[in-house]
């Protein structure tokens, strides 16, 4: 399986960008999304690519950054299990010196929508810390098994991070 073609797409107004695979379209065509996130959606599977400005969350460092983030994640999912399977550290990026990347892969169970039974569904999760902002920026990519390889979607997140802009620093505050 290849690849999917990505494109360079403007984030929050054109104040972010990053690569974005051509399959995912923009969420905000079809329903109402909050102010601090940009959802898109695969047209073929049911992969979902969520990017969410939070505040920075002092407390978690290094390695823990992800897992907190990955943590508040499966909570609001209300995820029966969840499972860090891997965590990596990013050195090379476009971003700012003090930035930190940190990209993870786990597994959550969770109920769909309304329904009762759970599904297993993996999330290759990038969390990009920028101190000089006091923002953590939340990067998920839901892929419910069956419905995508992981490895073919955590490359695909790792290069969306490492070529991910900042073009106007004012959106955060």
């Amino acid at each position: 399986m290849s690849q999917p073609t990505s494109t360079e797409r403007p984030l929050f107004g054109g104040a972010l960008s990053a690569p974005i695979s051509t399959s995912f379209l923009d969420a905000s065509q079809i329903r109402q999304i909050p102010d601090n996130q940009e959802v898109f959606v695969d047209a073929s599977t049911e992969q979902s690519l969520i990017i969410e400005l939070l505040q920075l969350v002092a407390e978690a460092q290094g390695d823990e950054v992800a897992k907190y983030h990955f943590q508040q994640l499966a909570e609001d999912n209300e995820a029966a299990e969840s499972t860090v399977n891997k965590i990596e550290r990013l050195e090379d990026h476009h971003l700012s010196a003090d930035a930190l990347i940190h990209v993870l892969n786990g597994t959550q169970k969770i109920a769909k929508f309304n329904e009762k039974e759970l599904h297993t569904v993996n999330i290759v999760m990038a969390i990009i810390r920028l101190p000089k902002a006091d923002t953590d920026i939340a990067i998920s990519i839901n892929v419910p098994v069956g419905e995508g390889q992981v490895d073919l979607v955590e490359t695909a997140m790792i290069n969306m991070v490492r070529n991910f802009k900042v073009n106007d620093w004012s959106l955060f505050g």
